[in-house]
């Protein structure tokens, strides 16, 4: 059967559904810290087909920041919010998609706000997350920037009056949701007798410690907390009627998307190996990220940090003990030599003149788009950018928020022609070995001060561990026959 697009059928009408979360209170106001950190919304089924466009739907709503006293947050203090999750992705813990007709889970993303990053950094260049997605999502090219985003009240209601200083709330939000089965590309059908039967989609929201951070941020003098309020779902939706719905349902027999699975591990030494089967039949790509375990927890350091985890010098991944999908190990030398490659290796502050980690920046590239580098048009990686540089960066680079930070993801492309690769039996693994000479790094400030060193090696102590959250993107297929349907992993 051809993708299920609307653009492949005639005879269409477009319109758009405007949903409330089904568990509204009657502030309609979210927060993990009020006691109600679960949002969820009911996408009815209908009986005739009806395709819903995943890429295009978005969550809505208004985003406020305050201590937990009450009071609005100082512009000029150090309370940040991660500039590639963005406003709504920093609150989200969870998201799962279940049909109501097969009454099970399609997809359940954990760590979202963990995920988000990864995609935006490594797929879109700083230019159009300061321009595009700024608007929707409210991404940011650096964490300082979002800054003003916290800060930012509404002092006027759309009456134009004024509103009272206490019940000011924040800033309008219209967020994409990151979840594999939406941005499959396929239009996902509602209906009950070719399709999924309606879905029902759960957003859990994340602890205070897990959004707001900074140095006043976790002082328990304006300690920082936030809402969510004004919540709605818009989703467009293509009806069919008559003739073309009773063609289009002669010909569906299958469904196709892709849904993210995820999987958290530490390493605690400098040569460590994650192995684990991962009950997949259908691997596309598999990325990781890296963030101090420490830091987990501690609002005073960013939880979506994508992290460099320590002075990378092999990198191996394996099937069944087997070197796959690459017949040779990735190696890099990269953080020993980052001093010696300036031309003024004595200057902070000194441009390189060469950088030693291509192989490692084009499978990642590859591995979270999902195509060929050929096929990869943007990418936020810079040589030596403020928030996305890929030398001189240490394994806790812009945790506070007020230094430079990076976007490091490290992903492999298991299969670009969408067979995919199977883990259902095998097992996945992969090996990181990281230097244990303490190689130290520096930088310079946002003031150009400069940062003094920092331990960049994983030594068996708490203080370096890393965490290391894996994300792997499945094919998978919802089969309709006589005997009814069933969903293929």
């Amino acid at each position: 059967m051809p993708e299920v697009r609307a653009r492949n059928l005639q005879n269409l009408t477009m319109r758009y559904l405007n949903l409330n979360p089904v568990n509204a209170t009657s502030n309609a106001t979210y927060s993990f810290r009020n006691g109600l950190p679960l949002i969820r919304f009911d996408i009815s089924a209908t009986q005739a087909p009806m395709l819903m466009d995943g890429k295009n739907l978005r969550i809505n709503g208004r985003f406020t920041a305050r201590t937990t006293a009450g009071a609005k947050l100082n512009s000029a203090q150090n309370n940040y919010v991660d500039n590639y999750a963005g406003l709504f992705a920093s609150c989200v813990q969870n998201i799962s998609i279940s049909s109501k007709r097969l009454n099970q889970n399609l997809e359940r993303v954990t760590q979202y706000n963990r995920l988000v990053p990864s995609i935006i950094s490594q797929l879109n260049n700083g230019k159009y997350i300061d321009t595009a997605l700024s608007h929707g999502g409210k991404h940011a090219w650096s964490i300082p920037q979002m800054r003003h985003q916290l800060s930012a009240y509404h002092a006027f209601n759309l009456q134009g009056n004024s509103v009272a200083d206490a019940s000011q709330t924040g800033v309008d939000f219209s967020a994409p949701l990151y979840a594999g089965i939406l941005q499959t590309g396929e239009d996902i059908d509602l209906s009950s007798s070719t399709g999924v039967g309606g879905l029902v989609i759960e957003i859990l929201l994340n602890s205070d410690v897990s959004v707001v951070f900074g140095s006043d941020a976790a002082n328990a003098a304006s300690l920082a907390t936030y809402t969510l309020s004004g919540l709605t779902l818009s989703v467009p939706v293509y009806e069919m009627g008559g003739e073309a719905a009773q063609n289009y349902a002669g010909q569906v027999n299958q469904y196709s998307f892709n849904s993210w699975s995820s999987m958290f591990q530490t390493l605690n030494s400098g040569t460590s190996v994650v192995a684990f089967t991962p009950g997949l039949s259908r691997v596309t790509s598999c990325l990781q990220n890296f963030i101090t375990a420490s830091d987990l927890g501690n609002q005073n350091f960013n939880p979506c940090r994508l992290g460099f985890g320590g002075q990378i010098q092999q990198c191996r991944f394996s099937k069944n003990g087997a070197l796959f999908p690459l017949q040779f190990r990735l190696q890099s030398v990269s953080n020993n030599n980052d001093r010696q490659a300036r031309p003024f290796p004595a200057v902070n502050q000194s441009s390189h003149t060469y950088k030693v980690l291509p192989e490692w920046v084009r499978n990642a590239l590859e591995g979270v788009s999902s195509r060929k580098i050929s096929r990869v048009k943007n990418t936020a990686l810079e040589y030596n950018g403020w928030s996305a540089g890929v030398v001189d960066r240490d394994q806790s680079a812009g945790r506070t928020g007020t230094g430079p930070g990076t976007a490091h993801t490290q992903a492999i492309l298991f299969d670009s022609f969408g067979g995919g690769t199977d883990f259902s039996q095998e097992v996945f693994s992969f090996e990181l070995r990281i230097s244990g000479d303490d190689q130290q790094v520096t930088g310079v400030d946002n003031a150009g001060g400069v940062i003094g060193a920092s331990a960049n090696n994983i030594d068996g102590t708490a203080a370096t561990a890393q965490a290391v959250h894996l994300y792997f993107l499945n094919q998978n297929t919802i089969m309709y026959s006589p005997n009814g349907i069933e969903l293929q992993r």
